[in-house]
Parts: structure tokens; C-alpha cells; sequence
């Protein structure tokens, strides 16, 4: 990537529910996926049921707003549509195809 600023990424979660080892993960998932576009995850502490994914200071998903959890290839598809330059699937990163669809 160039010398522009990378956006960063954010999960908030509820401590009290436990939700740490699902937060770990889908920041694993992530930076597997866009660790030369973003300047990080950072995993947010938080109460009330919270699971929150923010790219910069926009919400992404929200658990208490959609009743359910993300599933991964849901925030790989609204990360790389918000991300310059980001690979449109989790395989075109490894196989060195910019833009490529799912599926290709």
C-alpha cells in the first residue's frame, strides 16, 4: 500500500457474556484478510450484550441492532467495500488478484 493513512478496525465486546474468544477470532479473520490495508483490530471491553464492529467511527454491525452475530464473509464484504484497494475475496489476497468477485 502506498504511504496513505489506513483505516482501522474495532470490536466491542461484552466482557460479562464472555464474548473475548468470539472477538479474537473474527479479529484473526480479519487481519488474515486485510492486514496490508487496515493499521489494525483493536478488541474494545464492553457490557450489555455489546458486538460491535466499527471501521474507523463507522458501525459496521451491531448484534443488539441486527439480533445476531456477523458472520465473517459478511464483514470481509463490508470491509472491502469500504477499504481502497482491497481484495473482494479472501482467496484473491493469496493469488494476487485486486477486485477479484467471490467465486473466482
Amino acid at each position: 500500500m502506498d504511504g496513505t493513512r489506513r483505516p482501522g478496525i474495532s470490536i466491542t465486546y461484552c466482557t460479562k457474556c464472555h464474548f473475548l474468544p468470539r472477538a479474537s477470532w473474527v479479529a484473526q479473520e480479519l487481519l488474515h484478510t486485510f492486514e496490508d490495508y487496515v493499521s489494525g483490530v483493536t478488541l474494545i471491553p464492553g457490557g450489555g450484550g455489546q458486538f460491535d464492529v466499527h471501521l474507523g467511527d463507522e458501525l459496521l454491525f451491531s448484534n443488539r441492532i441486527e439480533g445476531r452475530f456477523p458472520e465473517t464473509r459478511e464483514l470481509r464484504e463490508l470491509l472491502a467495500a469500504r477499504i481502497t484497494d482491497a481484495p473482494r475475496s479472501r482467496h484473491a489476497r493469496a493469488e494476487g488478484i485486486e477486485g477479484a468477485e467471490p467465486g473466482e
